[in-house]
């Protein structure tokens, strides 16, 4: 068994188990967060402070989601330069 065999049946479980989906369910946050920052931005009309606070919930989740996809492509490409497959 060579050491590259070794290391994909070592890294397969973890990566399709464990790494996807937590990655997926912190972008589903993130998305979520997003839309409450939008609904608080859209709704508070007359409070500067509420528009500033929905502003501040739209570009953290939206840097979130982007430091999220990275992640998510530097797994891919770990895993498809290891041979792993992945369910996603």
């Amino acid at each position: 068994m060579t050491s590259n065999t070794t290391l994909t049946t070592i890294l397969t479980p973890i990566i399709s188990n464990i790494i996807e989906p937590g990655l997926l369910f912190l972008f589903g946050a993130a998305f979520v967060y997003f839309i409450w920052g939008m609904y608080k931005f859209l709704i508070s009309k007359d409070s500067p402070e509420d528009r500033k606070t929905g502003q501040y919930h739209i570009l953290y989740s939206v840097i979130g989601m982007f430091i999220m996809l990275g992640a998510f492509g530097i797994i891919r490409l770990i895993a498809n330069t290891l041979n792993i497959t992945s369910p996603l």
